[in-house]
Order: structure tokens, then sequence, then C-alpha cells
């Protein structure tokens, strides 16, 4: 009960604060930064000075050791931050075990052998996995997977029902793929569909937390466009924020997302609410 009422504070606080942003702000509030090598990059340092950027990706070549991780952090959350924007800033790394580990740290097993292992000792990796994450700074896995897909077949039957436990139990955070579900929208992949990020996670399974997209640089959605305009298709189908490996990828989607939030009061308004999300969930993390 604590744990639910200071959320509701949070969030009533949170609109207040993205209601005065600039559309630039809003716009890289909503971005997900990746870069290039062990230490942040000037213009990435000045757009998280500006606050225009509230979120940083840190993959397997922005990693020097654990130590290198931890003063990357602690170099990122330094940089002074404009008032109202001062929350820790979304540290996010991938480290979902097995292959796809981007600290040298838990969990060692894949998402699958955790799950078979049974939930007491998927909940003991989630926990090792946890207290590394913290101890070199980041403070968001994108794990653990809820939707492992079996013997390299699409899912299939009950597709959405990890979520909706996940749900239940008030999962703060969920990422939207993008791989393309026919039943669902045979016309779109999930983190630019409307049907999927709005239709089924927000209103079927009420979900009010914070949707962050899995990377939209990737080479399977060049088709939808630059990365400014699959930034506004994710936008406008409902996702809080974007997600991208690359800076300059990163930057074209926060100019497109600028000028579309400058263009339209409706766009805007959903942007304030999307950032206000965000606001809260950084907020949780004082």
């Amino acid at each position: 009960m604590i744990s639910g009422l200071v959320t509701a504070l949070l969030v009533a606080v949170a609109p207040s604060t993205a209601a005065s942003l600039t559309p630039a702000q809003l716009a890289g509030q909503r971005v997900v930064y990746g870069f290039p090598g062990t230490s942040p990059p000037v213009a990435l340092e000045r757009r998280i000075a500006a606050g225009e950027a509230g979120a940083v990706l840190l993959l397997g070549g922005n990693i020097a050791g654990l130590d290198g991780a931890r003063a990357l952090a602690a170099r990122l959350q330094a940089i002074p931050r404009p008032a109202g924007l001062r929350a820790p800033l979304l540290v996010m790394v991938d480290q979902e075990g097995g292959l796809v580990r981007r600290l040298p740290a838990p969990p060692a097993r894949s998402a699958g052998e955790m799950g078979a292992a049974g939930p007491a000792a998927a909940a003991a990796a989630g926990l090792a996995t946890g207290r590394a994450m913290r101890a070199v700074g980041a403070n968001v896995d994108l794990a653990p997977v809820a939707d492992v897909a079996r013997e390299h077949r699409p899912r299939a039957g009950h597709v959405m029902a990890p979520f909706a436990a996940l749900i239940r139990r008030h999962v703060p955070l969920v990422m939207l793929g993008t791989a393309v579900y026919p039943s669902l929208d045979p016309d779109a992949p999930a983190a630019l569909s409307r049907p999927i990020a709005t239709g089924q996670l927000r209103e079927r399974l009420g979900f009010d937390g914070v949707t962050v997209t899995d990377a939209l640089d990737t080479p399977a959605l060049a088709p939808s466009g630059g990365p400014g305009a699959v930034a506004v298709k994710a936008a406008a189908a409902g996702s809080d924020m974007v997600l991208y490996t690359g800076l300059e990828n990163g930057e074209a989607a926060a100019g497109a997302l600028r000028d579309a939030i400058a263009a339209d009061p409706k766009v805007r308004a959903a942007a304030v609410a999307a950032v206000a999300r965000v606001l809260a969930l950084r907020a949780r993390l004082r």
C-alpha cells in the first residue's frame, strides 16, 4: 500500500514538470541514446546538461570491465541538469543472461535456462543481477525476457499471458519489440503498432507504466523510414521512449520528435503524458 501511494504521488507531481518543458526537452526525454566508446561524447553530455536526454544505453563497447562501467555511469549522473530533471538518469543495460550479457556479471544462464530451473532459481539469479547492476550504477536491466520463442517458431497461444501477470504485479517498464504479430496487427511491428502499444498494452491489459521500444535502428525497420520517421511512428503508436544504439540516430529521432511536438498541440499533449511517466519512474530511483 505504501509503495502504491508513493507511486501515485510521483505521477501526480511529474505532469507539472513535463508540461513546462520545451519541445526539444520533451523530445529528448523520450529518447534512449546509445553511443560509441567508453566515455560519453561531448554532444551527449551537452544534451543531458540541457535537459534534452534522460536515458542512455550501455552496450558491450561502452563497458571496460566493472570498474569502467561504474566510472562511466557516475560521470553521466554527475552532469548538472535543469530543475525538474535532476532525478537519476536511466542507465540501461541489456543484461539478459546466456549469450546476452553486457557486464561480466550475473546471470550466467539464459532466460530459458533460468525458467527451466524453476521460480526459486530464477528469483535468486534476478536478485544477484540486480545487485551487480546497482554496484556499477546501472538502474534499468532490459530483462527479464517474458516472451521467449519456442523451437524457433513465432509465439503461439497465450502470447499476452506473461505480460498480464507482470502488469498485475505492477511491473514499471515494458519493452515493445520489433517483431510483427499478424494476429494483433499484420501491418506494423509491435513498437510501431497502435493496436499493440496502445490497444493491447494500455487499454486491454491496463498497463500504466513506461513503455520503451527495442532498438529502432535495426536494419529490419529500414523499410519503415529513417530514424526520425520511425521515432515519430513509434511515439504515435503509444511508445513512451524510443531506443537507438547509435548517437546520430538518436539525435535524428529527437529532432523529428521535437518538430512534431512543436507543430501539433495533440502531439505535445501526448508527449507531456509520456514524459510524465518517465520522470515518475526516474524519481523512484533516488
